[in-house]
């Protein structure tokens, strides 16, 4: 299938590791240009090394920047000045550690890394969106925003106003298109799956099959192919939808 994306610029908040560098990986594949964002310049430094052994033909710039701060629309704004124009956002920034943290500091903490990051990429992108042809947003949030999974709190919480957000939004910047992918579990370093496979592997095994349907955790690209669909124009009357990338766990009809 032909995804549209070729010549198409993208820019990727939390990009730099994880299912942020899959999703920057596949865009380059398909052609599109890509701003990677991403807190740390050494992260973004090598992962752009290998984005580029992968794509040599790829166009890829880097910013370091932390966008759970509010103050980071500003210069998120005047990178993008140097840009030519912008066709789509895919926010991945996100995390559901759990912290050692009365209820109103886990909020606030989940809230800064997992709502902050898509407010102020919106802020700072909207008005560029609007102008391209075919503008698109996809917020990377969870399947803990929509039903009970074992989770902080405070994280589905977190994920369930991005929920609401992406709703309100695909009104507001019409025509520009806003959904949401919520993935289910999924390995990446360093995540508590990778822990868990680490340490109690007949356990996590245990729990797989009896919780999800296909009985295992996803691997980053697997959900980078959906979020990339999501983006590209081959999903263009699709907007303010939310779809699930879980291997079947969700209980929901």
């Amino acid at each position: 299938m032909d995804l549209g994306l070729i010549g198409k610029r993208v820019l990727v908040a939390g990009a730099s590791r994880g299912l942020g560098f899959s999703v920057v990986a596949k865009l380059l594949a398909e052609g599109a240009a890509v701003t990677a964002v991403g807190r740390d310049s050494d992260s973004l430094n090598d992962a752009r090394a290998l984005w580029i052994a992968e794509s040599p033909r790829g166009v890829v710039n880097t910013l370091a920047l932390d966008l759970s701060d509010p103050d980071s629309v500003s210069p998120l704004s005047a990178f993008l000045d140097n840009e030519d124009g912008l066709d789509g956002l895919i926010v991945v920034a996100g995390s559901g550690r759990p912290k050692s943290e009365p209820p109103t500091a886990a909020f606030a903490s989940a809230s800064a890394t997992n709502v902050m990051p898509s407010l102020v990429s919106l802020e700072a992108v909207g008005p560029l969106l609007r102008k391209s042809s075919s503008g698109a947003v996809v917020l990377i949030s969870s399947i803990a925003g929509s039903e009970f999974i074992e989770c902080p709190p405070e994280y589905a919480a977190a994920k369930a106003a991005l929920h609401a957000y992406a709703s309100h939004w695909s009104r507001e910047l019409r025509p520009v298109r806003v959904n949401v992918v919520a993935p289910g579990n999924m390995l990446t370093k360093d995540s508590v799956w990778e822990r868990r496979t680490r340490e109690d592997p007949s356990g996590l095994n245990e729990y797989l099959s009896r919780e999800v349907v296909l009985g295992r955790v996803a691997q980053p690209d697997e959900v980078a192919n959906v979020a990339v669909f999501m983006v590209s124009n081959a999903a263009s009357f699709m907007t303010g939808s939310t779809v699930v990338v879980d291997g079947g766990q969700v209980r929901q009809w």
